[in-house]
């Protein structure tokens, strides 16, 4: 069980965190690579000076933070986004392929720069 853990300064690679329950978990300084989290669940997730490559999030994620990351080659695909916040960087290297999101959520995208082409706003 990794409900409300913290993780510092770790590198995570070709690791599987599928069916994985990440609820309020916070992962600080460290990397992401080539993870599998199909069925994951991202809620109350921070992730602070994480970089991440290699990964699609096909999933809800929902009251999580994204601050100060760096992405390469990630995608968020047929994801709900709500609550979820991003700070700092460009939102380069992020693909998103048929999302939603709540309208705060869509903001920090936007600032973030990111390509919203494929994200819709959830209705209110």
């Amino acid at each position: 069980m990794l409900q409300g853990s913290e993780f510092s300064q770790n590198h995570i690679k070709n690791c599987n965190f599928s069916n994985a329950n990440l609820f309020k978990v916070k992962f600080i300084s460290g990397t992401f690579i080539n993870i599998e989290v199909i069925k994951t669940v991202w809620n109350q997730t921070s992730f602070i000076k994480i970089y991440f490559e290699n990964i699609v999030f096909e999933v809800n994620i929902d009251n999580c933070s994204f601050d100060n990351c760096r992405f390469k080659k990630v995608t968020f695909q047929n994801a709900v986004l709500t609550n979820t916040f991003y700070k700092g960087r460009k939102l380069k290297g992020v693909n998103f392929i048929n999302c939603k999101a709540d309208k705060m959520t869509y903001e920090f995208l936007k600032n973030a720069k990111a390509d919203l082409k494929e994200v819709t706003l959830l209705s209110q």
